[in-house]
């Protein structure tokens, strides 16, 4: 079964003649899918949660050895990293659901954000055509991502592909949620100046502070070191 997750707010709303064009070449070819539409922030979170696990028990009902699950996210960073910390967050539930995981689903992306910098890291060009073919494709090629986990100091977690910044860059990531020049700069086609000049302006208006960052290495053997 194919998943699409949508987001069709993102960049600025233009998103939508992007998301129906993309979905209409699979329902021209008669393909079956289910388009998920996100309705508010988290929501993406949740849908992929509720597939994972949907789709595991009718797995283990089915005894089909070549059961797939492909989930195609078609919206911005924001979207996709959603999408990844349902996974992740289903996936560690239990041992048998994390082996599911990883023998039967595969992630894909459409992205229709403005700066898509995960497509961008990854070398993934945009055609709807390609994407079908993929999606579709049970021999096509799979690339692997590091996946990154941030523990909360009240024991939350966050799984996350794509970045995790502090300071200035989370400070203009949040900026950029909710800036009108964002929208401005989408409508025209030049969503990416709108980091260029939110970063410009945090130099000189952002407070400073001093922190110290502890961290973990992992050595080939499974030893963890802590440093600071």
């Amino acid at each position: 079964m194919i998943f699409f997750i949508v987001n069709e707010s993102s960049k600025s709303g233009k998103a939508k003649d992007i998301v129906n064009d993309v979905i209409g070449s699979f329902k021209k070819k008669e393909t079956e899918y289910k388009a998920l539409m996100t309705k508010h922030e988290g929501h993406a979170n949740e849908i992929s949660e509720t597939i994972v696990r949907k789709e595991y028990n009718n797995y283990r009902e089915s005894n089909d050895e070549d059961f797939k699950v492909r989930i195609v996210v078609l919206g911005g960073a924001g979207t996709i990293n959603e999408v990844v910390d349902g996974i992740m967050t289903a996936k560690n539930e239990s041992e048998e659901i994390s082996e599911f995981v990883d023998k039967c689903l595969c992630l894909s992306v459409y992205p229709t954000g403005s700066g898509n910098d995960f497509i961008g890291g990854l070398h993934i060009e945009r055609d709807k055509e390609a994407l079908y073919d993929v999606v579709t494709d049970d021999n096509a090629e799979i690339k692997s991502v590091d996946i990154g986990k941030v523990t909360f100091s009240d024991g939350s977690k966050k799984y996350f592909a794509i970045s995790s910044g502090m300071g200035m860059d989370a400070l203009v990531c949040r900026k950029a949620e909710t800036s009108s020049l964002k929208k401005f700069l989408n409508k025209i086609g030049l969503g990416k100046l709108t980091y260029i000049i939110l970063t410009i302006q945090t130099i000189f208006s952002m407070d400073y502070s001093t922190c110290e960052i502890e961290y973990e290495t992992v050595d080939e053997d499974g030893n963890v070191e802590t440093k600071a």
